[in-house]
């Protein structure tokens, strides 16, 4: 017997989003961009490994002594997932969270645009200070 899916009501995904950092939104967006954090020798000649996002979020893996992956975890910072039992959020509404990246990062390169218009020039620092 299959199972359906059962997917999270847009407007539920609309306000979600909004609790989301500027790099909670690029993840949901692009896809985490993973860097090494942490990796120990086991005993049994493997490795366990962290790899962290900007985002915050941690990938958890179990090497064998080949370096094959036999166990991975995952684990987010508070308010990264949507909250337990609203269901998945559907391919339609991961627009919802492209959209807000896209409004962030157009409101961030508009914020240091105007701020970088308000500093006085470097060039114009030096003069008055001859």
């Amino acid at each position: 017997m299959r199972v359906s899916t059962q997917f999270a009501d847009t407007d539920a995904v609309r306000d979600y989003a909004t609790g989301l950092t500027f790099q909670q939104l690029q993840c949901r967006d692009f896809g985490h961009n993973w860097r090494p954090h942490t990796a120990m020798r086991r005993d049994d000649g493997g490795f366990d490994r962290t790899l962290v996002c900007k985002c915050k979020a941690r990938r958890v893996q179990v090497l064998d002594s080949y370096g094959r992956i036999v166990a991975t975890h995952y684990e987010y910072p508070d308010g990264y997932q949507m909250p337990k039992g609203s269901g998945r959020i559907s391919s339609d509404d991961k627009g919802i969270l492209r959209i807000a990246s896209i409004e962030q990062d157009v409101a961030n390169r508009e914020e240091r645009s105007a701020a970088r218009r308000k500093a006085p020039s470097k060039t114009a620092t030096r003069r008055r200070s001859r």
